[in-house]
């Protein structure tokens, strides 16, 4: 880090990879503008990132309402995985 701080400017692969793991621009983190985050791929992985916690969410609800499905007596029937955690449908 103390080299940067001597004026040294990490290579764009780095630069990058800062912008996306803290959703800046890389203008904003080069103190060219006041955007935080300008049109760069950080506001796309930002997007990514909200998208996948309404997918968790929702998976979430779905398994409490397969739980309360049960204990009215729904048939529960195995189905594909979907974003990563099992699904089941209710025959």
């Amino acid at each position: 880090m103390d080299k940067y701080l001597k004026g040294r400017l990490p290579s764009i692969e780095i630069l990058e990879s800062l912008c996306c793991r803290f959703g800046v621009s890389a203008d904003w983190l080069l103190g060219l503008s006041d955007d935080r985050r300008g049109g760069t791929p950080a506001g796309v992985d930002a997007a990514t990132s909200e998208l996948k916690q309404k997918i968790h969410d929702l998976e979430v609800e779905n398994a409490a309402l397969q739980k309360a499905l049960s204990l009215i007596g729904g048939r529960h029937v195995p189905a594909a995985k979907t974003g990563g955690a099992s699904a089941i449908k209710i025959a």
